[in-house]
């Protein structure tokens, strides 16, 4: 194979990578993803409120259960967690895992870009 035709195809591939890249983020799709994972138990993380599952409003730099203690799990009270990416990142791939013996009754989202669009949803309300 040519030089020139491994540069072409080497150029190519630079210019597609940031299309695939799994730390690109989609808050509008998180969104979406917010109305098909969270809902049930969570209030948009735009508003300040509690329901079946604690408020995520400005959850990022939070204590887990700071928002509203009422509503958390022995378990989670007494996690110590503060939500960074990198922890809603866990928690959203296995709740179970990270905190054994929490209320959150989904397995979790196998799907690291929709973990990353959802992250980015909630970044979305600032903190």
């Amino acid at each position: 194979m040519s030089a020139h035709v491994i540069t072409i195809l080497l150029t190519g591939m630079v210019c597609l990578w940031p299309l695939s890249s799994p730390f690109a983020q989609d808050a509008p799709n998180g969104g979406k993803l917010f109305y098909k994972y969270c809902n049930m138990c969570h209030y948009d993380p735009g508003q300040d409120k509690s329901w079946r599952g604690p408020s995520l409003y400005k959850i990022l730099g939070k204590n887990a259960c700071e928002s509203s203690n009422s509503v958390c799990s022995r378990a989670m009270k007494t996690a110590k967690i503060v939500w960074s990416d990198e922890n809603l990142d866990r928690w959203l791939r296995s709740p179970q895992a990270m905190v054994p013996g929490n209320k959150m009754f989904i397995i979790g989202i196998s799907n690291s870009a929709e973990r990353a669009d959802l992250i980015a949803y909630f970044k979305s309300f600032g903190n």
